[in-house]
């Protein structure tokens, strides 16, 4: 978005002049937030430090992730509903690209989903999400996950800034 913005600027100031030089910003010149900088690939030592560090909930959300590919939105608001016979079978109102994904499920990612199933059994939780704090409730739509939890885990792990998307791009390497 923002090459498209000075891509914008670099034509009013090419053609016609509308625009002076020192009005247009160079790419080295801005100051490009956390949010905008380049995929990273976090490698299987740096991963296995971060899912120490992190509290449970979170470090199964992590492998599921790196076992599925899901965004963080669709991990953290997975229903039980959605689990179909070793496939995950996701509505296109709940996906970013607005179409159904159904995406087959590694035995890592069956193990995970097992192991979330036996935990919300062990509490006696007919729970609906797939992955639920303690209280069997869902995590809330609103609430990071790559809080000061999160941030402290990357910390104590020595991965430095790692954003959960980046999981994404992880396993897209596998």
């Amino acid at each position: 978005r923002l090459g498209y913005f000075i891509a914008v600027l670099n034509y009013a100031k090419n053609k016609g002049g509308l625009i002076e030089d020192k009005h247009v910003p160079s790419y080295e010149n801005l100051n490009v937030s956390e949010e905008a900088r380049e995929p990273r690939v976090v490698d299987g030592r740096e991963v296995q430090r971060l899912l120490f560090c992190l509290p449970k909930l979170q470090s199964q959300m992590v492998r599921f992730a790196l076992a599925t590919g899901l965004r963080v939105t669709n991990v953290k608001l997975l229903r039980w509903s959605e689990v179909q016979g070793g496939m995950l079978d996701i509505a296109g109102s709940k996906m970013k690209s607005g179409k159904r994904l159904r995406v087959p499920l590694s035995e890592n990612a069956v193990d995970i989903l097992s192991h979330m199933l036996e935990a919300q059994n062990g509490r006696s939780q007919g729970c609906e999400y797939v992955f639920t704090k303690r209280n069997g409730k869902p995590i809330s739509e609103r609430t990071s996950v790559t809080n000061r939890v999160w941030q402290r885990a990357c910390e104590r792990a020595e991965i430095g800034s790692v954003r959960f998307h980046d999981l994404r791009h992880t396993w897209a390497t596998r």
